[in-house]
């Protein structure tokens, strides 16, 4: 008897772009490369997903009560803003007799407390596909399954922490994501089409914690293997393709010939480059190609801030970077308010700078918010002070922490600034206005978490 697997994607309760009254609608890439490998590796697991943010675009109720019924496994994953919901979705499933399962970067940093809860059976830490297989594969054969490599559970009352998994080396040994489990040519009327051309990264900005999640390692896969995902996208009916890596070009000879290849495929391309990972021959192959937008994690232009981040480059620099990339294409770059450290002279330098930048043609600035997320390095950070631990406010777009370098002056300070920048760039739809209504309740000293319990989870214990 085949084991049945459910792979649920959580709700987010304050998305940051939104497909009607939908909410964030994008495709799972995640679970279905869990998908993928699980099924390519063991076929007497049969497994499935349920899109949840794409159901209720669609206007499909989720009732978990029947959504569960005929599986043996719920399991889903979950940054720090999908955690609540997560949550929530695994104490109805484990009231319903199911074995539940939870990974992704919180879980991963927060195993314990997600174990806790009391109502997750398994936590896969880090990279999944193989951890996740050999938990199933041994829930199937009714195997012991308290010593798998990457996995943390409960045991004789104990939490158990197993040894970390070694990372996929080759990861075009990963077979291309599980797309018949969904409907991909509703997704294709409503977002791009998104690809990992590679995993990880090698930088060590301080405020990343996704170099951490990856052990500053950087996978990438073959270009043959790219494309082949490129052509499944493009026949499901995308047009645009948005890359996901976190540095498409720091490979600048593999990153030539990717876009070498694609410059018949009549496509449009997004991706993230670094300021000093591109040039202008690399932009004229990338933009000859189709690329149409390009990302920059800028995080501040003060020299003072960007050393302090070990950003590794200069103001001047990302001023000239900047300019040159916009004559190829649209750039979006990226900011930073409220690094440690970070003063009122520093924030309005910024601020300046992206009026300035912001309003100019072809540019689409992105502000985020500093977020120490729990179980990363910053999260115990001396340098700031946390005002809410509401882990559904922590999207990077809701200002959760302040620098004590600010005082508690520098959260209004902040939020003037961020509300007059999404207006004067006409960016309110990706920069969404922080109302008043939330500042008051973090001036209010909103620290009490609820109890870890909860079946609705909108506010998590810590």
């Amino acid at each position: 008897m085949k084991l049945k697997v459910l792979l649920a994607t959580p709700l987010v309760k304050h998305p940051i772009k939104k497909n009607g009254e939908a909410g964030e609608v994008g495709i799972p890439v995640g679970l279905l490369y869990l998908a993928s490998y699980i099924r390519e590796r063991n076929p007497s697991i049969e497994i499935n997903i349920q899109a949840n943010r794409l159901n209720q675009y669609k206007g499909i109720s989720r009732n978990m009560e029947r959504d569960f019924a005929d599986y043996d496994v719920i399991a889903t994953g979950a940054c720090t803003s999908e955690y609540p919901d997560a949550l929530h979705m695994l104490a109805k499933a484990k009231e319903m007799g199911k074995v539940t399962i939870m990974g992704g970067i919180f879980p991963t940093t927060n195993a314990e407390f997600v174990l806790g809860s009391g109502v997750v059976d398994y936590v896969v830490r880090g990279e999944g596909e193989a951890t996740f297989l050999d938990l199933l594969t041994r829930i199937s054969e009714r195997a012991e399954t308290h010593q798998i490599e990457g996995v943390s559970c409960i045991s004789d009352g104990g939490i158990i922490h197993n040894k970390d998994r070694t990372m996929i080396e080759h990861i075009d040994d990963i077979p291309l994501p599980a797309y018949d489990l969904v409907d991909m040519n509703a997704y294709a009327k409503i977002t791009t089409g998104p690809i990992y051309s590679a995993r990880g990264c090698a930088k060590s900005c301080k405020f990343c914690t996704l170099n951490e999640h990856w052990q500053y390692k950087h996978r990438a896969r073959s270009i043959e293997n790219v494309i082949a995902e490129i052509e499944v996208l493009s026949g499901y009916g995308f047009s645009r393709i948005h890359f996901k890596d976190e540095i498409l070009t720091v490979d600048r000879k593999r990153a030539i010939e990717l876009f070498a290849k694609l410059q018949d495929y009549g496509l449009q391309f997004k991706g993230k480059s670094r300021i000093d990972t591109i040039d202008e021959e690399l932009l004229q192959v990338m933009s000859n190609a189709g690329l149409d937008t390009l990302q920059f994690g800028v995080e501040n232009i003060s020299q003072k801030a960007l050393n302090s981040m070990r950003k590794g480059i200069s103001g001047a620099n990302i001023k000239r970077t900047l300019e040159m990339a916009r004559s190829y294409c649209k750039i979006n770059p990226i900011f930073l308010f409220g690094w440690i450290g970070e003063t009122q002279d520093t924030l309005l330098e910024n601020s300046r700078y992206i009026e300035e930048i912001g309003t100019k043609e072809k540019v689409i600035p992105y502000i985020s918010f500093m977020t120490p997320h729990p179980g990363s390095h910053l999260f115990d950070d001396t340098g700031l002070e946390i005002l809410t631990y509401d882990l559904n406010c922590y999207t990077h777009k809701l200002p959760v922490a302040v620098p004590k370098s600010f005082g508690r002056q520098g959260l209004r300070m902040m939020v003037e600034q961020f509300n007059r920048l999404s207006s004067v760039t006409g960016t309110a739809h990706l920069n969404p206005p922080i109302q008043e209504a939330y500042i008051q309740t973090l001036e209010g000293g909103n620290k009490e978490w609820k109890s870890k319990s909860r079946q609705d989870a909108q506010t998590i214990a810590w």
